[in-house]
């Protein structure tokens, strides 16, 4: 789509996967090594077209108590179709505060996009950082990559393997944020 080529040195011992730029003339020139291409605004080889999205952390905390509060009624609902009556489901379904809802922020490279879903990067890190006993995040990130390190391997042979980088982080709520998130989802709502 830029007119690049991606060169794969047939032995990697000797060179590293290059993305060329095609000039007129349908020569390859100016190879730069794959992780510097991306971004090189003289010599466009490459495309780089990132997932970004952006998300309100008040909707993402309504939802969760949304989303809490229909299981409850759902549990209740079966509860009581069976006559049955459990402290446990009384102590599971109590009003849920804004600020007992926990969020995590990931970012990942496309190599690891490649070979594992959205939602399981997620889970793996929000019960590292949530969960007691559980992983530490820097033990889940080496697992993560490593995880999509053999999806790589395994389909190439051990030929070839895309940059695989993952981050993550807590999202601490405060009464500030929840409320100027509640305040654009107010404005947005207006708009429509």
């Amino acid at each position: 789509e830029a007119g690049g080529y991606v060169h794969i040195p047939l032995n990697l011992r000797e060179d590293v996967p290059r993305a060329y730029y095609i000039d007129p003339e349908g020569r390859p020139r100016f190879g730069l090594a794959m992780s510097r291409t991306i971004g090189d605004w003289k010599v466009q080889g490459v495309i780089a077209e990132p997932i970004v999205d952006v998300l309100n952390v008040a909707t993402i905390v309504n939802g969760a108590i949304n989303n809490h509060t229909a299981a409850c009624k759902s549990q209740t609902s079966y509860t009581m179709r069976r006559n049955t009556y459990h402290d446990d489901d009384d102590a599971d379904c109590t009003p849920l505060h804004p600020s007992k809802v926990q969020i995590v922020a990931v970012s990942a490279s496309d190599g690891m996009m490649d070979y594992l879903k959205p939602s399981e990067i997620a889970r793996e890190f929000a019960i590292s950082f949530f969960e007691d006993d559980s992983k530490h995040p820097f033990i889940v990130a080496e697992h993560l990559i490593l995880k999509a390190a053999e999806g790589w391997d395994t389909d190439n042979y051990g030929q070839y393997r895309d940059d695989i980088a993952v981050s993550a982080c807590r999202v601490i709520l405060n009464d500030k944020i929840l409320e100027d998130g509640n305040r654009a989802n107010e404005e947005d709502h207006d708009e429509l």
